[in-house]
């Protein structure tokens, strides 16, 4: 009895395990750009309710890690406000 107890919980933990790597960290990138497709150089590139953020290169070109798989990114600039994808 105790050693399926032991089995059931290495299952679960085994389980629990493999949640938590699937929704691991990852590489956004892009270009962020106005209605025309001009590149925004300066533009900040938050994760929402995060400290995480970058700044786009002067091409409008920006690169993030993030964590899971549901993830909201807030992109700013003074010239053209805010958006979040």
């Amino acid at each position: 009895m105790k050693q399926n107890n032991r089995l059931v919980l290495l299952l679960i933990l085994l389980l629990g395990t493999t949640a938590i790597f699937a929704q691991g960290r990852r590489t956004i990138t892009g270009v962020v750009s106005d209605n025309a497709g001009v590149p925004v150089p300066s533009a900040t590139v938050t994760e929402k309710k995060t400290n995480n953020s970058t700044l786009s290169d002067a091409s409008g070109r920006y690169s993030i890690t993030v964590e899971g798989n549901n993830v909201v990114l807030v992109f700013s600039s003074v010239s053209f406000g805010t958006k979040e994808f």
